[in-house]
């Protein structure tokens, strides 16, 4: 195939002014210089949370709770790459046999929801990446894969009632080919400190109302919501007693709130990601979609839960062996 570039909207020559090949050696291949190398770009050291910035993506759809079916467009976010679904299936990874997301955080790593590898409803084989229509299996950039190894974590209990720790790892079959589709996230820093207010990104291919599902990827941005004040919104709506129920102890620094005007995660959409773009245009997983209000347009503005990934980083990294930054 023609060696060039192919990034779009930014000059590759500024990509590499300010070093950053590693990144962008697929989108950038020429001008950095690996067209006479037999190395394989896909297979180059990048980091983690890039993506190609693309014009002509029509704007985001907004989701979940009080949206109409969504259009066949793609979403700017498979630029990212990182967003995957889990399936029932090794074989089949239509919308019928989708029941979680996940994210990628390596070529072989990828997190998820605790309660979408221990549900007695369905058991989860199949990954698929780079996908914006399940139901299409004939897009370029593809790639299905099969979960070899599921990591619950240890202080995460089913028998209790209470939704703490809801996080798992999951380890592929074979290591992931990075493409312009598929790219991980990066891992937020330990503890990480996130300002209220904070505007995030989730995605999935989850329920769209209270009785049908996307087919194709839908993202939205959201807000993040302070804990005191997210306790409150539920006692405002009698619903306080959800809280009580799967977080005894306080929403604390474990969980996210999250929502914005009527927009939020909802069933489908376990496990998949959420995400923060930094000034730099990297994006970073901050949240795993826990879980929310089970009658969506009932209550419109009550915000969802996620579980916070920065709690658990040295968890992610002892039990991977990924290298720390």
């Amino acid at each position: 195939t023609e060696c060039k570039d192919d990034l779009g909207t930014v000059p590759c020559s500024d990509i590499v002014k300010n070093s950053q090949c590693p990144t962008y050696a697929v989108l950038c291949q020429k001008s950095c210089g690996l067209c006479s190398s037999q190395d394989n770009p896909s297979n180059v050291k990048r980091e983690c949370g890039s993506y190609e910035a693309i014009e002509h993506i029509p704007r985001l759809q907004e989701r979940i709770r009080v949206s109409s079916k969504p259009n066949k467009y793609v979403s700017p976010l498979l630029e990212l790459g990182g967003p995957a679904a889990l399936h029932t299936s090794s074989t089949d990874m239509r919308s019928s046999t989708a029941k979680c997301g996940a994210l990628l955080i390596s070529d072989r790593y990828l997190l998820t929801a605790a309660h979408c590898m221990t549900s007695k409803e369905h058991r989860l084989i199949g990954i698929s990446l780079g996908r914006d229509n399940l139901d299409e299996n004939t897009s370029s950039g593809i790639d299905n894969y099969q979960i070899q190894d599921t990591h619950i974590h240890p202080s995460y209990d089913t028998s209790s009632g209470m939704n703490y720790n809801d996080i798992a790892i999951l380890k592929t079959n074979r290591k992931v080919i990075y493409s312009k589709k598929i790219w991980p996230y990066c891992l937020p820093e330990k503890n990480q400190v996130l300002d209220d207010y904070l505007p995030v990104t989730i995605a999935g291919w989850g329920h769209v109302n209270q009785t049908h599902t996307s087919s194709y990827i839908i993202t939205a941005f959201v807000k993040l919501v302070e804990s005191s004040r997210c306790e409150s919104l539920y006692h405002e709506k009698g619903i306080d007693h959800l809280i009580n129920l799967q977080y005894p102890n306080g929403l604390a620094d474990k969980i996210i709130c999250a929502g914005r005007n009527g927009v939020d995660a909802c069933e489908g959409d376990s496990g998949g990601p959420m995400s923060h773009q930094g000034g730099d245009g990297i994006q970073t997983a901050i949240g795993v979609v826990s879980n929310g209000i089970a009658n969506c347009p009932e209550f419109p503005t009550i915000p969802g839960f996620y579980t916070n990934i920065g709690n658990y980083v040295d968890w992610i990294y002892d039990t991977t062996g990924l290298p720390r930054p």
